[in-house]
């Protein structure tokens, strides 16, 4: 026994004998239908419920093969299936006409018409069907039964329960008949349904109508002044809104503080102008230009803000003091005051006539010398203090001799001097002459 499906230009034939079930798949030439059976011509149906298709009465007589089990039945009545035997557990590789030799990834099965065997092949993008979506005119023999299964489109799919509610939500029918759009690409505004263009005119807008449900064509009657928070007063041209802080009011530039746009630049230069106000310098405007120049005060204006003061003058800029003030000049002055003379190693103070050690030099008060050594080159020293304090520095026990040293060029010097060690006077064997002590002379 054996049944034949033919597939586009490709047949299925299953051969169903005791002995062996062959399966085999065959080119033919045509479209083909929806399948025949070899046995007795009836139809041959594929689905995986084959108990639910034996209860149409249309279906009595056909072929039904069950995917789930991989079973061909024949329905003989109504929900009476007659089992005609299984595939069982067969791959492709088992089929007589079949060759997988050098099988490998998204490799197609290619009909050899010279060994009358299919051969695996790659898949280069011309050989075989490797998208059904290539036959730009399919065509259907009958009515597409989609058993129960969804037809997934890749982002959506398509199941019964969706088509039903599409038909009772849309209320679908004839659509042709009914003149429904399929596409308002390139449609006019005024052919849609709820759109009423009547009395349409330059300037209309659309309104919404609530009570004919229609957006109609109406005038547009909307403006500023009609706003909740505009007042508008005697209106002119040109004039600006500005917020008043309660509303917007119209106000002409003036009142608003905005100065009118000039036309051209020559115009903006014309509008602006400079005052010299007097004072040092000169400020001037080139209205054609527009360049602002300022010149800066001349040498003699800036002099005139300078005056001479007491022993100072100032003669062209120049500032003199009567005398020369050089690092290297002699300077003089009646009266200097000062906390503090500060100099060299040496510092002279040479009284009149400068470089002749004639003069004199007063110090009206103490001096304090807290050098080491006091030299004084005079030939007469002139001391008001009626004893003179020797060792004034010593604080302690004491421990040096202190007299006077007389200078005697090229003989010998001599001293009177307190000697701390013998707690006496000494003159070092020199000889006292004309003295008077305790009543005696000597």
């Amino acid at each position: 026994m054996s049944y034949t499906v033919s597939l586009g230009q490709n047949a299925l034939t299953v051969d169903m004998t005791q002995s062996a079930l062959q399966v085999s798949l065959s080119r033919t030439g045509g479209q083909g239908s929806q399948g025949t059976a070899g046995e007795d011509g009836n139809s041959v149906d594929v689905g995986t419920n084959a108990t639910a298709y034996a209860t149409d009465a249309n279906n009595v007589g056909n072929v039904f093969y069950d995917t789930s089990n991989n079973t061909i039945y024949k329905v003989t009545a109504v929900s009476t299936l007659e089992n005609l035997g299984s595939f069982g557990n067969f791959n492709v590789s088992q089929l007589g006409d079949v060759d997988v030799t050098g099988l490998a990834d998204n490799y197609i099965l290619q009909y050899n018409s010279g060994t009358s065997t299919w051969e695996v092949q790659p898949n280069t993008g011309g050989v075989g069907i490797t998208n059904i979506v290539e036959d730009t005119t399919p065509q259907l023999g009958g009515t597409l039964d989609a058993n129960l299964n969804n037809i997934d489109m890749g982002t959506n799919v398509i199941t019964d329960p969706k088509v039903g509610q599409w038909d009772t939500a849309f209320s679908w029918g004839d659509h042709s008949g009914a003149g429904y759009l399929t596409d308002i690409t390139g449609e006019a505004l005024g052919n849609l349904s709820d759109v009423d263009l009547a009395g349409l005119t330059n300037g209309f807008i659309l309104e919404y109508n609530s009570v004919s449900g229609n957006w109609e064509a109406v005038a547009n009657t909307s403006t500023v002044a009609g706003l909740s928070d505009v007042t508008i007063t005697s209106v002119a041209s040109g004039e600006v809104l500005k917020w008043s802080g309660s509303a917007w009011v119209n106000n002409t530039l003036a009142e608003a503080d905005i100065q009118a746009a000039s036309n051209t630049v020559a115009d903006a230069r014309g509008a602006i102008s400079v005052t010299d106000d007097g004072g040092d310098g000169s400020l001037a405007y080139n209205s054609t230009s527009g360049v602002i120049t300022y010149t800066g005060p001349s040498a003699a204006e800036v002099r005139a803000h300078f005056s001479g003061g007491t022993g100072v003058d100032i003669t062209s800029g120049v500032v003199s003091i009567g005398q020369a003030v050089g690092t290297s000049d002699n300077v003089t002055f009646n009266k200097v005051t000062t906390s503090l003379i500060e100099g060299g190693a040496t510092i002279t103070i040479d009284p009149t006539t400068i470089g002749d050690a004639t003069g004199e030099v007063i110090i009206a008060g103490d001096l304090t010398v807290q050098g080491t050594t006091t030299s004084v080159n005079s030939n007469e020293v002139n001391i008001g203090d009626s004893i003179i304090l020797l060792n004034s520095d010593e604080t302690g026990t004491p421990s040096q001799n202190g007299g006077i040293e007389i200078e005697r060029g090229t003989s010998a010097n001599v001293q009177f001097v307190w000697n701390e060690t013998d707690d006496a006077w000494d003159l070092a064997n020199e000889t006292l002459q004309n003295v008077v002590i305790d009543g005696g002379s000597y």
